[in-house]
């Protein structure tokens, strides 16, 4: 047995493969499709967001699948919720799920088989040290967001267009400089 890990019943083994499939069949659910359908209503914060509470609301279960304290099971949830959000963030940023299922695989399998209790403190910094990430993942989706929104529709020619779409599109050989407007890239550099 590895250091600082327990044999519990039913075994090494077997809580292994199911601790490896309850994170594969969480974030097939949570990042997969729930994030999935969420991101084609909502931007990146909401759809993540909305992903995470709901992630973090399936560990409300707890109440009924075990004896522990309210306190405890709230605080799994928090804890859940914040894990989740870093979660999503990555797969909304990355769409690369196969490294949050092993994650997850692994991060139940060392919670639930670890000898001792983490503590309140330990939990509050990990639970923030994941908001920061899931923040740090989306700021990057949100300054590419930004940044597109700034882009001006190119013309069949290739170069950028001032006007377009409010005006007729060039005639063949036209671009922006023989219509006398700038072109994009004077004064907004491609990024």
């Amino acid at each position: 047995m590895p250091n600082g890990l327990t044999d519990q019943p039913p075994g090494f083994g077997l809580w292994t493969l199911t601790l490896l499939l309850v994170g594969f069949n969480e974030e097939l659910i949570s990042c997969g499709v729930v994030l999935s359908r969420l991101s084609r209503s909502f931007t990146a914060i909401p759809a993540v967001a909305v992903t995470a509470a709901l992630f973090g609301m399936q560990h409300l279960s707890a109440f009924a699948t075990t004896d522990r304290e309210t306190y405890d099971v709230l605080t799994n949830v928090l804890a859940s919720a914040t894990y989740g959000f870093a979660l999503a963030a990555f797969q909304y940023r990355f769409s690369w799920i196969w490294p949050l299922i092993v994650i997850h695989g692994l991060a139940d399998f060392t919670s639930i088989l670890a000898r001792t209790s983490y503590g309140d403190l330990v939990v509050a910094v990990t639970c923030v040290i994941f908001v920061i990430y899931g923040l740090a993942a989306l700021r990057h989706i949100a300054r590419r967001a930004a940044r597109a929104r700034f882009r001006l529709p190119r013309e069949p020619s290739g170069q950028a267009s001032a006007m377009a779409p409010y005006s007729r599109p060039a005639t063949a050989g036209q671009g922006c400089a023989a219509q006398g407007l700038r072109d994009q890239n004077d004064s907004h550099p491609a990024i």
